[in-house]
């Protein structure tokens, strides 16, 4: 029993030894964090740590004396993203520290990306300071005229902190070409204008689109404008809520959800849904176009693998690192990482930008909303990859910044066949 006390107390000083219970920057966990950040309108600078990172441990006296000179006016946090991963991942912590300023949109956090002393800390807070009181002088009177015109619409008229915005409107004309065969997952509201109930849930509908921005598609259809979709999937109260999971092509497919109606037990159905239906896939990165899906949009880590040209391999060759790619992929699932491949040589400048063209294969991870890569340094294994990727989501591997992101020509999808040599008659 001692034991166990003694290392729960291990444990809870390893957390603290950064900020004690004499620091004005105030330890945060799941819990305290909803109620003190997220329900409230006050402003906050929260940084999440690690116990263990050497950057967390230089930055603790410079957080410390920000904490102290801003004391009254902004609030300033800290959470243990080691111990507390779920929190972490929620606003896709990739690397420690990491500090993220709550304004008065709860749901949409903004990064610091200042300099790692007080002074920037203080100056970045009164620039938030200020920016927020200008916002609420000028937004007051345009806010009142805005919950005015959707009390007639939508799907009630209730206030939260989500944004009405990040819920996507589904109509009879537009639903197959956004819902069907999607790479996304949805879950959708089928609401009446008139419904207290449909109102009432309006405010957890927002915020369900916020908190799964990029995640998971929420959107709303108004079954009583659109009788179609009503019939077709059998709406016969409001309002009624359906999953339709990444892939979804049979109306059979659409899922019934019965659960409680507050954001939080909704986003955890949602992500568990989708993690269900999240096809296990490399993709061959062949333009812009796909990079950007994949990486830059995309809320998570992108793994990408650098493969021999074929010149110089084979298919069978090819295949195997593919594999080996795809094994890691179905390992890691429910993780929010894309996996893609490229023939090394066919975009140098690219490769030269991230360190990955000296030889192949290489392997890099790269985080586009942050903008930042890291690149594997060991051998191309299974073991190496998945090690390598796990660093990278639990911030234990370090990340490189880059200010461009270099152009990425477009080329040829591989055919699945050896190189085939081209002879020339004359010789």
């Amino acid at each position: 029993m001692n034991k166990v006390i003694c290392l729960l107390s291990l444990l809870l000083a390893t957390s603290y030894a950064l900020y004690d219970s004499r620091s004005k920057v105030q330890l945060l966990t799941p819990q305290t964090f909803r109620e003190k950040v997220l329900n409230s309108k006050s402003l906050w600078i929260v940084e999440f740590f690690a116990p263990w990172c050497g950057h967390c441990k230089a930055l603790a006296p410079e957080y410390e004396k920000a904490a102290k000179t801003l004391e009254g006016i902004v609030n300033i946090a800290a959470v243990d993203a080691d111990a507390h991963k779920d929190l972490g991942g929620q606003y896709g912590i990739q690397g420690f520290p990491t500090i993220k300023f709550f304004g008065e949109n709860k749901n949409s956090p903004s990064d610091y990306q200042g300099e790692r002393s007080a002074q920037a800390i203080i100056n970045f807070a009164l620039e938030q300071v200020k920016s927020t009181v200008n916002g609420r002088q000028k937004g007051s009177s345009s806010n009142k005229n805005q919950q005015k015109q959707s009390s007639g619409s939508g799907s009630g008229s209730g206030s939260g902190s989500g944004s009405a915005d990040d819920v996507i409107v589904l109509t009879d004309s537009n639903f197959d070409e956004n819902v069907l065969k999607s790479k996304d997952s949805w879950f959708v509201e089928f609401y009446a204008p008139w419904c207290g109930h449909c109102k009432k849930l309006e405010p957890e509908w927002n915020k369900l689109g916020s908190e799964l921005k990029g995640k998971v598609k929420v959107a709303k259809v108004d079954a009583t404008a659109n009788t179609q979709l009503a019939t077709r999937f059998g709406v016969s109260g409001y309002p009624t809520l359906k999953f339709f999971p990444a892939g979804f092509s049979n109306d059979s497919e659409a899922i019934s959800y019965d659960g409680a109606r507050d954001s939080s037990a909704m986003i955890e159905y949602a992500l568990e849904q989708s993690n269900k239906s999240k096809k296990v896939e490399v993709v061959e990165l062949l333009s812009k176009d796909v990079l950007t899906e994949n990486c830059i949009d995309f809320n998570g880590v992108c793994i990408i693998a650098f493969l021999p040209h074929i010149y110089d391999s084979n298919k069978q060759e090819r295949n195997q690192y593919i594999n080996q790619l795809l094994e890691v992929a179905k390992s890691l699932k429910n993780k929010p990482v894309n996996f893609l491949w490229t023939q090394g040589g066919d975009n140098y400048e690219f490769e030269e930008a991230f360190q990955c063209a000296a030889a192949h294969p290489s392997v890099m991870a790269l985080s586009g909303r942050k903008s930042v890569y890291a690149k594997l340094k060991g051998a191309f294994s299974k073991q190496n990859i998945e090690q390598f990727v796990n660093n990278a989501l639990n911030g234990r591997e370090h990340f490189n910044q880059y200010s461009r992101l270099p152009n990425f020509k477009k080329v040829e999808k591989w055919d699945g066949q050896d190189h085939k040599p081209v002879y020339n008659d004359e010789f």
